[in-house]
C-alpha cells in the first residue's frame, strides 16, 4: 500500500528524501556519503559515494594485493545496497514519486527522483557549471498545457557530423504524429527557451531539425535540437 501524504507542500518532497536516505549520513558514514541535490520542486538528485574507490582493472602480477582491496570493498558494497534497499522501497512507497533512476557506478549509486508536479510548471531546463540538464516530466506537462501534444520521450546525447565532430543533441518524440503548424510553434518555444547561465538569460538550443519545407499539413514525429556548445560542455 502507498502511503500518502496530504497537505504538505513542495518545499517537504526535499525533506523526506533525506528522511528515506539518512541512514547513509547517520549509520553509514565510515564508509560512504550522501549528498543531496534539488535540480527543481519536482526533481531530486541523491549521490551515495563510497568513502574508496575500486580499481576496475589488474594487470601487473605485483598488484594482486589489489585483490584483498576489492573483497573489502565488495562488503562496503553490500551493507550500503542492503540499506540502498530498505531507503528505495520507503521511496516507491511514497505518493509524492512519479519516477526514479537508480544508476551503478565504480564509486557509488546516484538516483534520479522525480516528484509528482504540484501547480503551474514555468520552467524544465537548467544549466550549472557548463553542464545542461531537464526535467522532462515539467517538459511533458508544458507541451501539454500550451500545445495539447502529448510527448512520448525526450533524450539529450552527444552526437557527431559526417566530420567526427562532436555536438550536443535534443530530441523529442512526440507520442502521435502532429501537423506542421503546431511541430512550429513548438520549435519556437523550445528555441526561445531562456536558461539562466552565470545569472544572466541565455537561449542554448541553437537550431532545429526535423521539420523540412513547412507546410500546414505536414506531419511529424520527431523533433531535433543542437545545444550551444559555447555556452554548455555536457549533458547530465
Amino acid at each position: 500500500m502507498r502511503i500518502k501524504r496530504f497537505n504538505e507542500s513542495i518545499e517537504n518532497d526535499l525533506r523526506v528524501i533525506k528522511d528515506y536516505f539518512a541512514s547513509f549520513s547517520e549509520d553509514l558514514e565510515d564508509i560512504c556519503g550522501a549528498h543531496f541535490n534539488k535540480v527543481n520542486d519536482n526533481l531530486f538528485e541523491v549521490v551515495i559515494r563510497f568513502t574508496g574507490e575500486m580499481t576496475s582493472q589488474i594487470s601487473d602480477e605485483t598488484k594482486l594485493t589489489k585483490l584483498d582491496h576489492w573483497i573489502d570493498m565488495n562488503e562496503v558494497d553490500n551493507k550500503i545496497l542492503k540499506e540502498l534497499r530498505a531507503s528505495m522501497q520507503m521511496l516507491v512507497s511514497d505518493d509524492m514519486l512519479e519516477e526514479f533512476k537508480l544508476t551503478k557506478h565504480t564509486w557509488g549509486y546516484t538516483i534520479e527522483i522525480h516528484t509528482q508536479i504540484k501547480g503551474e510548471v514555468t520552467d524544465w531546463c537548467y544549466v550549472n557549471d557548463n553542464n545542461i540538464t531537464y526535467d522532462k516530466n515539467r517538459l511533458k506537462k508544458m507541451i501539454f498545457d500550451k500545445f495539447e501534444v502529448e510527448v512520448e520521450s525526450s533524450h539529450m546525447g552527444e552526437e557527431y557530423d559526417k566530420h567526427g565532430d562532436r555536438y550536443l543533441e535534443f530530441e523529442i518524440t512526440f507520442k502521435n504524429k502532429i501537423k506542421g503548424e503546431v511541430v512550429k510553434q513548438i520549435k519556437d518555444f523550445i528555441l526561445n527557451t531562456e536558461i539562466e547561465v552565470d545569472g544572466d538569460l541565455a537561449k542554448v538550443f541553437t537550431s532545429s531539425w526535423g521539420l523540412w519545407n513547412y507546410k500546414e499539413t505536414e506531419e511529424i514525429k520527431n523533433l531535433y535540437f543542437e545545444i550551444d556548445s559555447g555556452i554548455v560542455y555536457d549533458v547530465n
